[in-house]
């Protein structure tokens, strides 16, 4: 896996891209509706994926309103809390968007002012990191292609069983996704824009940040984002 990415997209270790996405409800909840309702005023559960350079999904969790942002949500997995479960080596990585925290085991792009910074190489790197990750937008554009049923899902949510079976329907459709990831070509699912983002703010990870943060892993973060830095402007 860490090879083909390295070939595809140059970041020498990663494993693989993180984002979120929201899978809309087509019925208002009665069952505590109002955690389910975002800012683009849809009724909508949060889904957070990791995929692989093939569009194929390698972690998901679901589950979470999209009132909950997602650096929140990641902070809840089991990923972000024992990433060593996860890694089978000691320089592997994931890369996500700026919502999220920089950490050891997840790289994001610098934020302003360096993000702008042409000196140092810090502008040229996140256009790097943002044409890799590129490929979970793509994996959720794929996944909502094939199965229509997900940009509007036909349950109306009345109690705890219904939210069940609302998670059941987007992991089975899901874990069909990556059966047929081994099976066929999904270019012809590609959507005309990409739609894994849905223009998410990006930048709701910050407060987030201060309150979930700790110090030492957001530091240990930071090193290793400069040390990848570094990398491609030396290999320039």
């Amino acid at each position: 896996m860490r090879i083909g990415i390295e070939r595809e997209c140059g970041f020498p270790g990663c494993v693989g891209f993180l984002d979120g996405t929201d899978m809309v409800l087509r019925y208002g909840p009665s069952y505590h509706g109002e955690t389910y309702f975002n800012r683009k005023k849809q009724y909508a559960l949060n889904v957070q994926g990791i995929c692989d350079s093939k569009r194929k999904f390698t972690f998901v969790t679901s589950g979470f309103p999209s009132s909950v942002g997602d650096a929140t949500v990641f902070c809840g997995t089991s990923f972000f809390k024992w990433p060593n479960l996860f890694f089978s080596r000691p320089d592997e990585y994931i890369l996500a968007d700026k919502a999220y925290r920089v950490t050891r085991r997840c790289m994001t792009p610098y934020k302003e002012p360096l993000a702008s910074q042409e000196a140092g190489g810090y502008k040229d790197f996140n256009l790097q990191l943002a044409e890799a990750r590129v490929k979970v937008e793509h994996a959720f554009g794929v996944l909502k292609n094939r199965w229509s049923s997900l940009r509007e899902i036909p349950i109306r949510i009345s109690n705890p069983n219904d939210h069940v079976r609302v998670v059941a329907w987007i992991m089975t459709c899901i874990i069909l996704h990556n059966f047929l990831c081994d099976m066929e070509n999904d270019q012809q699912w590609w959507p005309a824009q990409v739609v894994g983002q849905e223009n998410r703010m990006e930048n709701n990870g910050d407060l987030e940040d201060e309150i979930l943060g700790l110090e030492a892993e957001r530091q240990a973060g930071t090193e290793w984002r400069n040390r990848m830095r570094e990398y491609f402007v030396n290999r320039i």
